[in-house]
Formats: structure tokens, sequence, C-alpha cells
């Protein structure tokens, strides 16, 4: 399910505050507006109040100082504040001060995107639950306010107009099923080799190139590799990962989710990655790609 706000609103309406439903539980929060120059900047807040004076519990504040390009990140309970994070980095708001922030809510931590690029994750430090609304205030332009319910499953409205592929064979190559494009979702169930896996790699291909290299090394490195193979290159790898929950003879269900920016990874239920698009234009992604020591029981595209 997804909300969008600013319906009715002027782009300028702040502060700006919204009731969180509880259907984002584990869903994302994706912001897009421009930083006012030469003003204090502005805050975001997930909080268990709509209202900020006196301040209410916030299990998350994001307090964005445009003028030092410098993000702090906090939590307020029982009228007092825990120990910020700082981030540094010029490139977070753009040269117009524009900006696309996602919050992703996890079981755990708050992981944080700017631009669809991974930046940093935040243990919950008091319950999340109870943050039920969303509060944004200071000198900031909202344009766009989108709230997700979570995407690691696909939604029961959301119907196939293609039949399950039970146990294909590996290697397994085919064209992608009504062609690639936003809001695709194709899913795995399986399970790595029971007897000395080393690796399972999925491609999602152009007639010439990999826009998504998705390479799960099991035996030594135990990582999950991300690239892509452009004009007979390699990219730069992308290793980051929150954990590994691939396991030789244990079962994994695998879920690709084709967002705007980015490719979006979850295992188990639980996001596990994004991969930014470096093929922009991802109608000419055709093919689906399996191969290596893994086993799959069915295959679905949505």
């Amino acid at each position: 399910m997804t909300r969008t706000g600013l319906q009715g609103h002027k782009e300028n309406d702040v502060p700006y505050i919204e009731e969180i439903p509880d259907w984002i539980k584990n869903g994302t929060i994706t912001l897009q507006g421009q930083a006012e120059t030469g003003q204090n900047g502005f805050s975001i807040n997930l909080s268990t109040e709509p209202c900020f004076e006196p301040l209410p519990d916030t299990a998350l504040h994001i307090n964005v100082r445009s003028q030092n390009k410098i993000i702090v990140f906090n939590y307020y309970k029982s009228g007092k504040w825990g120990t910020e994070e700082r981030v540094h980095d010029k490139f977070l708001l753009r040269q117009d001060f524009s900006f696309e922030l996602t919050i992703m809510i996890a079981k755990s931590e708050f992981m944080i995107f700017f631009h669809n690029v991974y930046h940093l994750s935040l243990p919950h430090r008091m319950d999340y639950n109870s943050a039920k609304f969303l509060v944004i205030r200071g000198s900031v332009q909202m344009q766009q306010v989108r709230i997700d319910g979570s995407t690691l499953v696909p939604p029961d409205t959301f119907k196939s107009a293609f039949p399950p592929i039970f146990n294909p064979k590996i290697p397994f190559i085919s064209k992608i099923l009504g062609g690639l494009n936003r809001q695709r979702i194709i899913t795995f169930s399986g399970y790595p080799s029971k007897f000395n896996p080393r690796r399972f790699t999925v491609n999602f291909n152009t007639d010439r190139d990999i826009a998504f290299h998705f390479d799960v090394r099991l035996s030594p490195d135990y990582n999950v590799v991300r690239n892509s193979y452009i004009k007979k290159c390699w990219g730069e790898e992308e290793t980051y990962k929150p954990s590994f929950p691939f396991r030789p003879g244990i079962g994994f269900d695998l879920m690709f989710t084709i967002e705007r920016y980015c490719y979006r990874v979850a295992v188990n239920s639980q996001h596990f990655i994004t991969f930014e698009h470096r093929i922009k234009d991802i109608e000419t992604v055709n093919q689906l790609q399996i191969t290596g020591d893994v086993h799959l029981n069915v295959m679905q595209f949505y």
C-alpha cells in the first residue's frame, strides 16, 4: 500500500504533520524537497504526538543543517536527548539544495538512504511502533511525502499475469516475462546446494550487458557482491550487507523489486540491499540468468 502526501498542500506548507498508518511498519517513508538557502535548516521527526512544543518522545530525529552540509541523527525520550550521530557529506544535498531522503523502517533499525544510496543504519533506541506521526518543520519546501507499506512481500491484491515456474533447471536463462519496468517484482524460493556450495549468481541482462549482477559467494568469502558489466567492463563492486542469510541446504525466499532508481532486494521478507540503476533505461533489461550452486523450488514474475 502507498500513501502520498501533500495532496491539497502548497509546496511550502511546513510544518507538515501526517499520521503514520499502522501498515507502514517495516515499510518506507520517502521525502522529496528543497532546503531554503541562507536559512538554518530543517528537521524530520517520527514522534509519538503531532506537535513539537513541547517536544514529544521522538524515535527518529533528523536535523538537516543545510548551510554546513551536516545532518544530525538522534532520538528524544522522557525529556532527554540521546547520543547524536553526525554525517558530514556535501553531496547529501544537491547543488540546488534539493534532496530525496528515504527512511526504511526495519525490525531492528532505521536505514537511511539519500538519493537512493545507502548511508547508515540507526538501531532503534525506543519502541518505534509508538512513533505515530511524521513531523517536518523548518526552512524547507516539501514537494512529495510518500509512505509505502512493506514491499518485502507482494501485496495480496498484486496478482501475477504469469504462472509460477516450478523447479527450473540451473543454469536458467529466460526472457523476463512481460519485460522489466518499475514496480515489477520477481521472487525465488530455493536453497543453496547442500554440499560445499561456492556461489550462485542472479543476472539481469540486456542484449549486450549485465545491468545487475547479484553474486552470492558462500565459501570462502560469505559475501554478496553486486556489480554491473557494461561495454565489456566491470563496474565498481558493492559489498555492504547487513547480514549473510544464505546457508548450505537452508531454504530462502529472495525478492527483487524494480523501483525508479534502484533494484531493491529482500531476503526472507527482510530488506537486504539496494542497487542503483547503472543502465538507466531499464526497459532494455530483458533477460534473467541464474547460475551456480543453487536449487530453486519456484520462481514467480509479478
